[in-house]
């Protein structure tokens, strides 16, 4: 295979207890937080460089190098969790040495030779919701996800023909008449919003909107397609801010009624500006969204301090705009603007 680079788990690595996934395939390695939890095989010990190996006992999975050794219980145990906070594994002196990519053609998963050939009907077969056996534990109610699947092969395979080719795949289904297929194509690139593919997803809604509003997830009945799309533009946006295409379909739902307050928030950190210049406008269309914009607002006069006052007039629109809830506004702004020039604006504004 190529010298293509190895891919390093996410958070140093996890070790798992006797009910998490430890994979055998030397490519598997832990690229989402999403689902699937999985521990690394390719564990080094930076002590004593050794590998890391493991056991499963009756007291749990055991790991141990030639200087440490340690019983993991839990179904995943980051070894540098992001969360900063002091769990178990995080002393363990281990970390992922890095992953081998998945070759293509003739890389064997999950039983199954990757050619072109079968790489295409594996894409078709995911789409309709017909995935190959999964190697994690699965939900009895849930079943396999074909998303999940589909979305670890692409993470696994190298850069290249194969991942443009199933992108294109992909891409290609969400303008199925199938929902399943929709919806399957939409959870693909939730999980890689960074895809190349990913640019043309939100361009599906604007030229059929019907296609996701109101239709149920078939998963998730009580949700309509259009979620996940929002969702979807979320992380696409919070992975590639300079996505003109997407950012101005999430402007555009900003501009409707009932807009997310997600896509608010995500929009404003790319460019607060727009979003307040079209306060009024936001708020009419969307008035349960007055909280989003308040937080806009706070965010806006912390990150340029010297133009705060310019922002008065936004505070005193959306504090006077009639809306259905009687005093909303006020208590939002009670709560998100507790320091600097609006802060200020409001106590004098309440005070007797």
């Amino acid at each position: 295979m190529s010298g293509a680079p190895r891919r390093v788990c996410r958070e140093g690595g996890q070790v798992v207890g006797p009910e998490g996934w430890l994979p055998e395939h030397p490519s598997d390695f832990a690229w989402t937080s999403r689902s699937v939890s999985c521990g690394c095989n390719a564990l080094k010990c930076t002590r004593c460089e050794a590998r890391v190996t493991s056991t499963l006992g009756s007291d749990g999975r055991r790991y141990r190098c030639a200087c440490t050794e340690h019983v993991a219980q839990l179904d995943a145990e980051s070894l540098s969790p992001s969360d900063g906070e002091a769990h178990p594994a995080r002393a363990l002196p281990w970390r992922c040495a890095g992953h081998v990519p998945l070759p293509f053609p003739g890389g064997r998963i999950d039983g199954l030779t990757l050619t072109g050939a079968t790489l295409a009907q594996l894409v078709t077969d995911c789409l309709a919701g017909r995935p190959p056996r999964a190697p994690w534990r699965t939900s009895p109610l849930d079943g396999v996800d074909s998303a999940t699947w589909l979305a670890r092969l692409h993470a696994l395979l190298e850069d290249g023909t194969a991942r443009s080719q199933i992108e294109a795949q992909v891409l290609e289904a969400l303008g199925s008449a199938e929902p399943l297929a929709r919806a399957i194509a939409l959870d693909f690139f939730l999980y890689h919003p960074a895809a190349s593919g990913a640019a043309h997803v939100a361009r599906g809604y604007t030229a059929r909107p019907r296609d996701y509003d109101g239709v149920p997830l078939p998963s998730w009945p009580a949700v309509d397609l259009a979620d996940r799309l929002w969702r979807f533009v979320v992380a696409r946006l919070g992975a590639c801010p300079d996505d003109a295409e997407t950012l101005a379909v999430a402007r555009a739902r900003l501009l409707a009624p009932a807009a997310e307050l997600s896509v608010l928030l995500r929009v404003a950190r790319i460019d607060d500006r727009w979003v307040l210049e079209r306060a009024e406008t936001i708020l009419t269309a969307s008035p349960q969204l007055v909280t989003g914009l308040m937080m806009v607002l706070d965010n806006a006069q912390r990150a340029r301090p010297q133009a705060a006052d310019g922002l008065l007039p936004i505070l005193g629109t959306l504090l006077s705009h009639p809306g259905p809830e009687p005093g909303r506004a006020q208590a939002a702004a009670r709560k998100y603007l507790i320091a600097g020039p609006l802060a200020r604006h409001l106590e004098a504004s309440a005070a007797p």
